[in-house]
């Protein structure tokens, strides 16, 4: 399984060197919001929910216009939102390294036996932590059942009162400085110093951070096919979301630092309005605004 430098716990350092920018929008939410859009809602549902324990949002399954159903579970700060849609999108290539686009979330976790338990009850491979030397951390990863992988982070020691509301998002890209430039000048988010890429010799990982979630990124030698764009194109991680207190102005904003729009402010629902960008690679982000 591979093994992912984590975040955690590195020094909240700024690379040197880059314009200082801030966020052109204001958020509404200390983190970011992830969507999965999976095979059977039921076997993600048992997955998420039985097996890794995460909590449920309070509404129930909710029907989708244009088909499918979505469900939503909690990680701290962060929804993790499941759904399908009436024709299964096809399968992509799983592992972190199979493909370019979300590969990886991160989950904070403070009773690792207990879910360990729960994940070889149900007859899935028990991670296999990792505890660096002088680290008060471990790490493990996890498959769902579409193949999307999982870490598990857990600490030694209780630490900050917020330790266990952080979320961490995983990207394989084309171009680690195009995507750099993206989300630190153009999006404006926070920068922690690159570190190697242990799985990778020569690479680095790079860290992002939108106010509880970190954004990590890495770019790999090697061809890979290109796995992102519209949510429904594919099974697997296909998007995150910022909300934000005026999506309208978020959008002006981004056009003027010259961010590609994928679909333009519209109502999804009564209560809820939304606009999607794209990153270099294509990779779906939603800003919402709830009314």
């Amino acid at each position: 399984m591979p093994r992912v430098l984590l975040t955690a716990l590195l020094p909240a350092l700024f690379v040197s060197g880059l314009a200082a920018q801030t966020m052109p929008f204001e958020m509404t939410k200390p983190g970011l919001d992830v969507g999965i859009v999976v095979t059977s809602l039921e076997k993600a549902k048992h997955f998420y929910g039985d097996i890794l324990g995460l909590k449920p949002a309070p509404s129930a399954t909710l029907p989708l216009a244009g088909g499918g159903e979505l469900v939503r579970y909690t990680s701290g700060g962060t929804e993790i939102k499941l759904r399908t849609f009436d024709k299964t999108p096809p399968q992509m290539e799983t592992g972190i390294m199979g493909a370019s686009g979300i590969r990886l979330i991160t989950l904070f976790v403070k009773d690792t036996d207990s879910m360990v338990k729960r994940i070889v009850a149900a007859g899935l491979p028990a991670p296999d932590f990792v505890a660096p030397e002088k680290a008060s951390y471990k790490y493990g990863f996890v498959s769902d059942p579409d193949g999307n992988q999982i870490e598990i982070l857990s600490f030694k020691t209780e630490g900050a009162a917020d330790l266990y509301d952080r979320f961490q998002i995983g990207l394989t890209v084309t171009d680690a400085e195009k995507t750099r430039e993206f989300y630190t000048t153009i999006l404006g988010l926070k920068e922690r110093a690159p570190q190697p890429l242990p799985i990778a010799p020569g690479a680095l990982e790079y860290f992002t951070t939108a106010g509880s979630t970190t954004i990590k990124f890495w770019s790999p030698k090697g061809d890979r096919p290109l796995r992102t764009g519209a949510i429904g194109a594919a099974l697997g991680i296909r998007y995150f979301t910022f909300l934000v207190k005026d999506v309208d102005a978020t959008y002006e904003a981004l056009k003027a630092r010259g961010v590609k729009v994928t679909s333009a402010p519209r109502d999804l629902t009564p209560t809820v309005r939304i606009m999607l960008i794209a990153d270099p690679d294509g990779n779906t982000i939603e800003f919402a605004t709830r009314k």
